[in-house]
């Protein structure tokens, strides 16, 4: 089996990581397959539960966060979503306390969530999509979840205009009876 095609199970079992070597011609090279690779496998690589580092074939210097952010950037272009441009604007502007506060809370939650896959395989709520699905309603764990969305969604609006019209007649009713509307009595003691 190649290491792209591992499943986490696989990757629980041999959780070494995967080096890259980075050429100046971008070429990406794969010691532990020895050949060249692309982004596409590389991201295969890392979404089946390897870790790679990524370094350049001269100067030996860490480019595995350049290259895991271009693949978000070229692949996953909608992913970027996850940083409000407020975010982006703030990491630009802050010194250096407030991008170490910034840094050590994103890390903090990450690991938080590492924590919880590697526990996922003894425990089935624990895996990424199972436990997504305790949180959702059951129209968005499921294909076709965006017309159950906003049929839902429709619902809920005709169930507020019809609301909306029977406190009207309510009230039109109150008022023809001669009776004055009172607020609910407040039952706290």
């Amino acid at each position: 089996m190649s290491t792209a095609q591992q499943g986490p199970q696989d990757s629980a079992e041999t959780p070494e990581v995967v080096t890259i070597i980075r050429y100046p011609n971008r070429r990406l090279y794969d010691r532990s397959r020895g050949r060249y690779v692309t982004l596409r496998e590389i991201e295969d690589t890392v979404r089946h539960g390897r870790s790679v580092i990524v370094r350049d074939s001269k100067t030996g210097e860490d480019l595995t966060r350049s290259l895991l952010t271009q693949i978000i950037l070229e692949r996953h272009p909608e992913r970027m979503e996850l940083f409000p441009l407020s975010l982006l604007h703030l990491i630009i502007r802050t010194d250096g306390v407030m991008f170490a506060f910034l840094r050590d809370s994103v890390r903090q939650a990450l690991q938080y969530v590492e924590m919880l896959q590697r526990a996922a395989p003894f425990h089935p709520l624990l895996s990424t999509q199972e436990w997504l699905r305790t949180f959702l309603p059951e129209s968005f764990a499921r294909p076709g979840a965006e017309r159950d969305t906003s049929a839902l969604l429709a619902r809920i609006a005709e169930l507020e205009r019809r609301l909306d019209e029977l406190r009207s007649a309510t009230q039109g009713a109150k008022k023809k009876s001669g009776k004055p509307s009172r607020p609910p009595e407040d039952t706290k003691e």
